[in-house]
């Protein structure tokens, strides 16, 4: 039996702990310098079986099911390091060739971006990746709808890249390319030209001054006149970004930054944040903004939109500790997703998310607040039905005036318009994005409430619910 059939045999359809960041879901790989590792989170205590899966020259379906096969074992102990890890959770197993493919061949960069993480002025050994893809793909390690994702140093300054993305190409897989763009690589050219994959440059200005800073180079009208040519190959699978941080969060730079983007042919901005450059300027840590940021990016993202470019914001932009005025909405962490998140943000709310129902509760718990929950439809309900388990209180608003009145678990649902006319003490606002419309977070915005907002990952609440409903029927049938 190989170790595929082992795979399915023991874990096929069983809910066991499992891990998106690990690759024990089977949706990930790496492809570092000449090593193929599956996790690079929490370097401080991730074991060897995570940081280290095979070299190039050894890696196969084989050894690549072998070592997943193992790996999955040792997730189901307590004791096992992975166990920390958030994204170490219990999920419904089903086996699927791998469907993300993460490419850093390389550390080497031709700029000095002030937030990198880190980067090498040496080129290091050259790994020739074509043939192991090759090797991988042939014996059907790989999704047939699997995306590459390129990163690490600069992609384009590999010896082997032009090769590998020509034949992921003929392959008929989707790219996905990190590139500073100073130089034009023309296998991306042909990549976007076929409509088979995406670029993504962060020039983070709109000066050449303040290029100068942020990426310790001059290569501001190279990489966009570059930029411009990528554009005009496929302007919609090109991603224009945006790192704000304190050396470029002054509107004079944006407003610069979206010209440029204008004359390029740009069609999407992505806002993002950063704060290693804070972080090194007054040696502060771990990742700090302060008010001018939050309001340079809450400037930029609306002004992007106004002039017709397709926005978002990413979820690192706001790992952030802000000062906040108790009296006020507070200015929280925030992640933003969708339409919901897009409008929390574009309307001035700063939302909290919680990757674990356990965080959320522990939140709720110490700030002891009320809590509001924004929504009565089926994420509502599921939030109506945990606090109610936990011995929370809580209110439920809907903006359907037919709701008003419906009684669900034994709360009684308000119209939200009449809820909010009225003054209230500091509460939670707990969102329910599946339920509530961009008009509702206009509304708590424009009824001034005090407190904050979190933002429900019901992703997470699924695991919660349907351990509650056992724990429920269980009791049932002993009853």
């Amino acid at each position: 039996m190989n170790y595929i059939d082992k795979i399915k045999e023991e874990f096929e359809g069983r809910e066991i702990y499992i891990c998106d960041i690990s690759g024990t879901d089977g949706k990930r790989i790496n492809f570092d310098q000449g090593n193929v590792s599956l996790c690079h989170e929490h370097v401080a205590w991730k074991p060897q079986e995570v940081q280290f899966l095979a070299s190039w020259d050894t890696i196969g379906s084989e050894i690549y099911y072998e070592r997943i096969y193992d790996l999955m074992k040792k997730m189901q102990s307590p004791d096992f390091p992975c166990r920390k890890c958030e994204a170490c959770q219990k999920k419904i197993f089903h086996f699927t060739p791998i469907p993300h493919v993460i490419l850093g061949l390389s550390l080497y960069c031709n700029s000095r971006c002030i937030y990198c993480a880190g980067h090498t002025d040496e080129y290091g050994e050259d790994h020739d990746i074509v043939p192991v893809l090759q090797r991988c793909d042939r014996e059907g390690m790989f999704a047939k709808d699997a995306w590459f994702d390129w990163g690490g140093g600069e992609p384009t300054q590999h010896t082997h890249y032009e090769d590998a993305v020509r034949y992921l190409m003929k392959k008929g897989y989707r790219q996905r390319v990190n590139t500073n763009a100073i130089v034009l690589s023309q296998a991306t050219m042909e990549m976007l030209k076929e409509g088979m994959g995406t670029v993504r440059v962060s020039p983070d200005s709109g000066t050449p001054a303040v290029f100068r800073r942020m990426k310790g180079n001059d290569s501001f009208h190279a990489v966009w006149t570059n930029i411009e040519k990528y554009c005009e190959a496929n302007p919609e699978e090109v991603e224009i970004k945006y790192n704000i941080c304190n050396y470029n969060s002054d509107k004079e730079e944006m407003d610069a930054f979206l010209d440029m983007c204008k004359k390029s042919g740009v069609l999407r901005v992505s806002v993002e944040g950063e704060a290693n450059s804070y972080q090194k300027e007054k040696n502060v840590g771990p990742f700090y903004f302060r008010k001018k940021e939050f309001e340079a990016a809450h400037y930029l993202y609306n002004k992007a939109r106004e002039l017709g470019f397709r926005t978002t914001v990413s979820e690192y932009a706001f790992l952030w500790h802000a000062e906040y005025d108790e009296n006020h909405v507070l200015q929280l962490p925030s992640v933003y997703r969708d339409n919901i998140d897009a409008a929390c943000f574009s309307h001035g709310l700063y939302v909290e998310a919680f990757p674990t129902t356990d965080m959320l509760l522990d939140a709720i718990r110490e700030l002891a607040y009320p809590v509001v929950i924004c929504g009565a439809g089926k994420n509502g309900q599921k939030a109506i039905k945990m606090f109610r388990h936990e011995n929370i209180s809580s209110v439920c608003i809907d903006n359907n005036e037919s709701m008003r009145g419906t009684i669900i678990d034994g709360v009684e649902v308000q119209y939200a318009v009449d809820y909010l006319a009225e003054p209230h003490v500091p509460s939670i606002y707990l969102l329910t994005p599946d339920d509530v419309q961009p008009d509702m977070v206009k509304q708590l915005n424009d009824a001034g409430v005090k407190g904050k907002l979190y933002y429900v990952n019901f992703a997470a609440y699924d695991h919660y619910m349907n351990a509650l409903e056992k724990i429920e029927r269980r009791s049932e049938q002993t009853l």
